[in-house]
């Protein structure tokens, strides 16, 4: 998946995936810091898509990935997308 927005001015805005880091587990550090540093955060709430030891370690951080984006981050909202239960976060 990935984020595209056509500004209401008409622009495209550019975004800077900073996760994944790749296909291969990351330092929890570097998750943590890289979240830290977004402005928004897609999480994927159910499911286990994705083969790569970077998915399997998301899937385990889920909760806790969870948990930072609550008490750090604004819930815009919660949708569904080919299945998988998605939420949507933003900073204040």
């Amino acid at each position: 998946m990935r984020v595209i927005v056509y500004e209401r001015h008409h622009h495209w805005v550019p975004f800077i995936m900073t996760l994944p880091t790749g296909i291969a587990q990351a330092d929890d550090r570097l998750i943590d810091e890289r979240l830290a540093q977004s402005d928004f955060v897609l999480l994927t709430l159910t499911g286990n898509r994705g083969n790569w030891p970077y998915d399997h370690q998301l899937r385990e951080r889920r909760q806790a990935t969870l948990a930072w984006c609550e008490s750090h981050l604004e819930d815009i909202r919660t949708f569904t997308v080919e299945g998988e239960t998605m939420k949507l976060f933003v900073r204040r």
